[in-house]
């Protein structure tokens, strides 16, 4: 049994003396381990880190055998994102979301919009909102998604400025106005793709941590990654405007 794909690498566990477990999101064939054979030489530890998308050969005697991989780097972002504090962090929490994931199950749309993020990470370009769309789409992936096209009452599209935290679905300025103390604030950006501002980042991380919190983490026990807490107080302490 084998495969080739491209994959980001999500971590790398010692495996043994001389091997190593690796973690990757691939663009076909999803979460997915195996084994890679001697990291021991800086370069192959530095080629292994969170961020980097390597070009894969997967290989296993049969396809439910955990296999072993072979690769090349692709594009090398770990370094990049590691001299920048606020990336490093984004970057664990991506990961820690992967950690939901399925193994084995393709998700090509979240492994794509995964790329665009880590590439804004590694460039110091403006990621945040990236993220908070990320997020979107992963709760899309997992039968989550907040639908923002249309207020859910009058089914206007013009001034959404709320979401039901109980419909996950827009509200408009006049139907929502009575109603705002109850209601999650849906930030412009994720609407017209303008640039956010400070406050904007940090409400877009609130909806779409209400509803990662309410719909996926919850139900399965578990709590929001701590990294995640750690971006939207760096972004309430940082000098964005």
């Amino acid at each position: 049994m084998e495969w080739q794909d491209n994959g980001i690498v999500l971590s790398l566990k010692n495996y043994g003396e001389r091997s190593g477990l690796l973690e990757v999101l691939t663009l076909e064939h999803g979460r997915h381990l195996g084994i890679v054979r001697d990291i021991r030489s800086q370069y192959r530890k530095g080629s292994l880190q969170a961020g980097n998308t390597l070009q894969l050969n997967w290989r296993a005697r049969i396809s439910e055998h955990l296999g072993s991989f072979t690769f090349d780097v692709v594009e090398s972002r770990a370094a990049k994102i590691m001299n920048n504090k606020l990336a490093l962090v984004g970057l664990q929490t991506l990961v820690a979301y992967t950690n939901i994931l399925p193994e084995r199950e393709s998700v090509g749309s979240l492994y794509k919009a995964l790329s665009i993020v880590l590439d804004s990470m590694s460039s110091n370009n403006d990621w945040l909102e990236l993220l908070i769309k990320w997020e979107m789409g992963f709760l899309a992936e997992l039968g989550f998604g907040i639908d923002i096209s249309k207020c859910v009452v009058s089914l206007e599209t013009d001034n959404l400025i709320y979401v039901s935290p109980k419909s996950g679905k827009a509200v408009s300025k006049e139907i929502g106005n009575p109603y705002k103390d109850k209601l999650l604030k849906l930030p412009s950006f994720l609407i017209d793709n303008k640039k956010p501002s400070k406050i904007d980042v940090i409400n877009g991380f609130l909806l779409t941590g209400f509803f990662l919190n309410k719909d996926v983490y919850e139900p399965l026990g578990l709590k929001m990654p701590n990294s995640r807490d750690r971006i939207v107080a760096m972004v309430r302490d940082s000098h964005l405007t």
